[in-house]
């Protein structure tokens, strides 16, 4: 595994000290071993000098990583990159990363309560709660999901927090996204507790089978921002509410603001 370090400076009055941040590079396919995402992540929670970056090697561009397992849970601040700048529109760009469709239900990626940035990604087939991307309750982080594309995800239809992206608390932004046929209680992306900010996303034929077939927001504030929101769907008509988008909680400050959005047949 190819590994950099990267040195930052910073100069204060009493003297100068040195933040140290990693660069793990993935630099194959396999599901485990040298040179994997696995091992990547294994060691970038290794290493208490975070924040970390793991970067996906340029040779990579357009492949995909399929997953046999789960991968470990994230317990350090990082930024996971994929091997080059993905134009969602097209597709074009960008590393694939995948369950495995012989493999037991498992979500791509578990963040606990640090801060963290997914760029540059297809995620695919995710199945539990937050499929593709959960994270765990923390007021004080910064989450960012920018320019991924989170297709065919799947989350407990029984369970309120089922979505493909779920993130608890802090400061959270999606950008640039494109959400597509994803499936759970909620659908898309779910807020909760956040401060919250979707900016140029594209949701497609999600389906939440109680609310929020786009975007789901509880207890917190969202702004949505330029976004389109086609065929996007709930199906339980008793119960199910905001097809494109749902906001609910139990504080006055609860809020979802949108801006030049375009909603066509949800």
């Amino acid at each position: 595994m190819k590994k950099q370090l990267l040195s930052t400076f910073l100069l204060i009055a009493v003297g100068c000290s040195i933040a140290q941040a990693t660069t793990y590079t993935v630099t194959n396919t396999n599901d485990a071993g040298t040179g994997s995402l696995r091992a990547a992540i294994i060691a970038a929670n290794a290493d208490a000098a975070a924040p970390h970056l793991i970067q996906i090697d340029a040779s990579l561009t357009g492949q995909t990583i399929s997953l046999l397992s789960s991968l470990p849970n994230i317990t350090r601040s990082m930024t996971i990159r994929g091997a080059s700048t993905l134009t969602p529109a097209t597709g074009a760009g960008g590393t694939t990363v995948e369950r495995n469709t012989s493999a037991a239900d498992f979500r791509l990626f578990d963040f606990g309560n640090v801060s963290w940035s997914v760029e540059d990604l297809i995620l695919s087939n995710g199945r539990l709660i937050g499929a593709a991307i959960r994270a765990g309750n923390n007021t004080s982080r910064t989450a960012t999901v920018e320019r991924c594309i989170i297709k065919n995800c799947y989350a407990p239809t029984n369970n309120a927090s089922g979505s493909s992206v779920f993130i608890n608390g802090g400061q959270a932004t999606v950008r640039s996204c494109i959400f597509q046929q994803n499936q759970g209680f909620k659908g898309g992306v779910y807020f909760a507790n956040a401060s919250a900010a979707v900016e140029n996303c594209t949701f497609l034929l999600n389906v939440g089978q109680g609310e929020g077939g786009g975007v789901s927001n509880a207890d917190g504030t969202a702004s949505v921002t330029n976004c389109t929101f086609y065929m996007n769907s709930t199906l339980l008509d008793d119960f199910g509410a905001g097809a494109a988008i749902f906001t609910f909680g139990t504080s006055l400050t609860t809020q979802t603001t949108i801006k030049h959005c375009t909603f066509v047949s949800n």
